[in-house]
């Protein structure tokens, strides 16, 4: 199984150590055999391991890039596309046994939480318009309209709908596949207001099984409030 993440040197340093944190959770995760860094040509990384391989790039890669790698360099492999803050255990073992031809599984995150401040604990993030990892497996058909990256506001929700354009099934099995948010500093570099990859949206809802209906929403973009809304259609 492949991961194929972005890795880059954040302006905040405890930014950088979160980053850091979860690649090295991901190595040492056994399902995992690969870790593909996708790399601006500026950005460090002090260590190294043999499941590591450096991809270093002028540009930030699009979702097409990421897609059209996994084509080329990993023919007939399961591949997991994911934020870089994301840290997978070991329910990533469900996929090898599931039937993967036109699937592609869009995950909703688990959240890292506490009540006394003290004992933390994880639970699934239930938000049919938040996913930060996608699964699938080569070869997976692609289209010019990806031409927007990862990390942007509704990246998630317009990769769904392109696939399903491409007439793939998108499932969300979230509740069943553990993918946990490490992020406790909180920073963002993006202005949700104006960094908002346009619309129209396919959200799926978090469900704890691979086989059920999907939970699908389609949407034509979200207001400044961050609510989702569909444009009134015309009778004409």
């Amino acid at each position: 199984m492949n991961l194929i993440i972005e890795y880059f040197n954040s302006r905040n340093h405890m930014r950088n150590g979160e980053y850091l944190y979860c690649l090295h959770q991901n190595l040492a995760n056994e399902l995992i055999d690969n870790v593909y860094l996708f790399m601006e040509d500026d950005a460090e990384l002090n260590f190294n391991s043999s499941k590591i391989h450096r991809i270093v790039r002028e540009n930030r890669p699009t979702y097409k890039d990421l897609f059209d790698f996994c084509n080329q360099e990993l023919e007939d492999q399961i591949c997991v596309v994911a934020n870089a803050d994301i840290i997978f255990d070991d329910t990533l073992r469900f996929f090898k046994s599931l039937d993967m031809s036109k699937q592609f599984y869009a995950l909703s995150r688990w959240e890292i939480s506490t009540k006394d401040g003290k004992n933390w604990e994880i639970e699934p993030y239930d938000n049919s318009a938040s996913q930060d990892s996608w699964i699938f497996k080569t070869p997976i058909s692609t289209s010019d309209s990806m031409n927007y990256t990862m990390g942007k506001p509704g990246c998630d929700n317009k990769i769904t709908y392109h696939m399903r354009e491409l007439e793939y099934t998108c499932r969300n099995p979230g509740k069943k596949v553990v993918t946990i948010h490490f992020h406790p500093t909180n920073f963002r570099t993006y202005d949700i207001r104006t960094d908002r990859v346009p619309g129209p949206y396919l959200l799926i809802a978090p469900v704890d099984n691979f086989t059920g209906e999907p939970v699908c929403i389609d949407i034509d973009g979200f207001d400044e409030q961050g609510r989702a809304y569909i444009r009134q259609k015309s009778s004409e």
